[in-house]
């Protein structure tokens, strides 16, 4: 009797008892998950930055700039910190679209390596007739190829784009110049002219940021040209159009317009770091309505609301 009775109980109590495990752990289980899918909140909220009612996924710790991004009207752009090599802030970067003359960028490149500085380069009717910004050459007038880059870079000249190219022949000239691209790995950048008049000359904001940083680095000499408020040389005076050349941190670059490409900017701006030590950063902005105001209010943005 007392056998059976004890049987009994400790059937029943097995039975409970196997219940009560099994609720212990299903409500583990639930408590578990909902742990890892609120830190899965939190953390994708610490990663993800909304920009101009876009998503923008960037590492954790790149976005760590301002309190808010400002309207920009760029269909693209880029900021990058050269020296970290961080992006600060980025809008299609990878999207391919027309540059209109900062083109000319990858021109003044292919002239200071392939072309002889000293030649002299005779301007003809067919230079002369070239659409868009003169220079105001004349007829058969002689200038050597380290003059061209001048009016080339400060007024954004497209006869002297189109007299560099001849001197060189103009198909090999742009050859080089897709060739030059190739081999800094921008394979997303096509040249069909040496000036960007072109529709067909095109890039991304990521592979001009990569770029602009290579030739500050490697031709320092093109950038100099490209500060320059003014150049006079045997009767001409060219005088840069560039409007950031006010601004202290400014430290070069090229602007260009085509009705294709609208307004497009490849500049640099020296920012303080946390240290105070000035550091370079490379704006690159595409497909934009307001140029100048898109740049400043990046600028501002990634400079914490300080311009100069």
């Amino acid at each position: 009797m007392r056998q059976g009775l004890f049987k009994t109980f400790f059937t029943t109590f097995s039975s409970v008892a196997g219940a009560l495990l099994v609720g212990v752990f299903i409500v583990a289980v639930v408590i578990g998950t909902f742990r890892f899918v609120v830190r899965e909140f939190v953390s994708s909220e610490r990663t993800t930055t909304y920009t101009n009612n876009e998503v923008s996924e960037v590492p954790s710790g790149e976005m760590e700039i301002g309190p808010k991004i400002p309207e920009v009207t760029a269909g693209a752009y880029i900021v990058t910190n050269l020296t970290t090599g961080k992006v600060l802030v980025q809008k299609n970067a990878d999207k391919v679209l027309p540059i209109a003359s900062i083109s000319k960028l990858y021109t003044a490149v292919v002239t200071r390596e392939s072309l002889d500085s000293r030649k002299v380069v005779t301007i003809d009717a067919d230079i002369l007739a070239t659409e868009g910004a003169t220079a105001g050459f004349k007829k058969d007038e002689k200038i050597s190829v380290a003059n061209l880059l001048y009016p080339l870079l400060m007024v954004s000249s497209n006869d002297a784009a189109e007299a560099l190219a001849a001197s060189a022949g103009r198909t090999a000239f742009v050859a080089a110049m897709n060739n030059l691209a190739a081999s800094i790995g921008a394979t997303g950048t096509r040249f069909a002219d040496p000036s960007g008049l072109s529709q067909f000359n095109v890039s991304t904001a990521r592979e001009l940021s990569r770029f602009l940083g290579w030739l500050y680095i490697q031709h320092p000499e093109i950038i100099d040209i490209t500060k320059l408020k003014t150049k006079s040389i045997r009767g001409h005076t060219w005088t840069n159009t560039t409007h950031y050349l006010n601004l202290a941190s400014y430290a070069g670059g090229k602007n260009g317009f085509t009705d294709e490409a609208e307004r497009t900017a490849a500049s640099i701006f020296l920012l303080p770091n946390e240290e105070g030590t000035l550091e370079p950063h490379i704006f690159i902005v595409l497909l934009s309505k307001n140029r100048d105001k898109d740049v400043l209010g990046l600028l501002k943005y990634v400079s914490g609301g300080k311009q100069s």
